[in-house]
């Protein structure tokens, strides 16, 4: 599937856009650039002259301590914005970095400002995802203060296997993640041998196994269950076989308002 079309996957999770939403997205998202594993797309305290689309791979936003150690804040995956925040903030208040092999759409921040004006609807979903990833710093920072590592472990990709079948990115039980127990470790405030053993730990329970990069979950209502997911912050919960979330509002939501 074209990185194009998982963006248009992630955006029909928020309204069914028409044919001028998507002629509007469509030019958003054509100036395209490849860049490899281990690019940084944004630099903590650097200038902020540009927003991203990633349209596949993955990335993710972290934020560093002058003695080098670092705290990844959330993962971005195809659909995510990087950098949504540029037309406000001239400096970048977090890092941003390339997993793997990415395509990423750059635009302007007046791209932005003209979507607000505009395209109201293509706003409103922007907004909401923009929500969402507030949401996902909520719930890590909740597994940092409250949870236990086998918890944090379990919650963290369950997040991340919703996240990936919303775009087609999880077929069944498993899914390829580009993470080692470093990435993981800095996500979720462990060290690396701690997280190692909580994969030990969550094979013995049968409920999730990690082979490299591959990851299966054995038993995700279990599993949802005991790490206490219940994705409210990503909207409807996708039934089994169903790839789409059903459009929450429509163009007759911004009849009338007040």
């Amino acid at each position: 599937m074209a990185g194009e079309e998982r963006f248009f996957q992630k955006l029909n999770a928020f309204l069914e856009p028409s044919a001028e939403e998507t002629a509007f997205v469509t030019q958003l998202l054509k100036r395209q650039r490849q860049c490899p594993a281990g690019e940084a797309l944004l630099v903590q305290g650097d200038s902020h002259p540009a927003t991203f689309a990633l349209l596949d791979g993955w990335a993710v936003r972290h934020k560093a301590l002058e003695n080098g150690r670092r705290q990844i804040l959330n993962v971005i995956l195809p659909g995510d914005f990087v950098g949504l925040e540029a037309h406000v903030i001239a400096q970048a208040p977090a890092s941003a970095t390339t997993l793997s092999a990415c395509t990423l759409a750059e635009f302007r921040p007046a791209a932005t400002v003209r979507m607000l004006a505009e395209q109201p609807r293509l706003a409103a979903a922007m907004l909401w995802a923009t929500a969402r990833e507030e949401a996902f710093l909520a719930e890590r920072l909740l597994s940092l203060g409250r949870r236990p590592a086998i918890d944090r472990v379990g919650n963290f990709f369950v997040e991340l296997y919703h996240r990936l079948r919303l775009v087609g990115l999880a077929d069944g039980d498993t899914f390829e993640a580009p993470l080692n127990l470093d990435h993981i470790a800095d996500a979720l405030g462990l060290s690396v041998v701690h997280v190692s053993r909580t994969f030990g730990r969550l094979r013995q329970a049968k409920l999730l196994l990690r082979r490299g990069h591959s990851i299966t979950i054995l038993d995700l209502p279990a599993l949802e269950k005991r790490t206490e997911f219940d994705g409210l912050y990503l909207g409807r919960r996708l039934p089994a076989g169903e790839r789409y979330l059903r459009a929450p509002f429509s163009a007759d939501d911004l009849k009338d308002p007040f």
